[in-house]
């Protein structure tokens, strides 16, 4: 019961503490603000020219990745270090008792 009256004193003092409460006010120029940047031409050239930069700036950037790819793979046939690896690797002769036991 000691409860029930603690909880309703404090619901008492939260309505109590509403009493005082006035409505909010808003500044009068700010609906004539509102207004002047709605009607306030943009400038949708400076965003065209960002998304034009950033799309240029992307596709050079493939371009580079994909010439640097292929200068790459060029390079690698013709030293033939692949193709030599790959016979080293098959030179050598493992047998399942060897690679079990952990020797080489």
């Amino acid at each position: 019961m000691e409860r029930q009256n603690k909880i309703e004193d404090e619901v008492e003092k939260t309505l109590e503490s509403l009493d005082g409460i006035k409505r909010a006010e808003a500044n009068p120029f700010l609906f004539t603000r509102i207004e002047a940047r709605l009607e306030k031409p943009e400038n949708n050239g400076a965003h065209i020219i960002r998304y034009v930069l950033i799309a240029a700036v992307i596709l050079v950037l493939n371009v580079f990745s994909i010439l640097v790819y292929r200068s790459a793979s060029v390079d690698a046939g013709k030293s033939g270090q692949t193709e030599t690896i790959v016979q080293e690797f098959n030179s050598f002769e493992y047998n399942t008792e060897d690679i079990l036991n952990g020797y080489n």
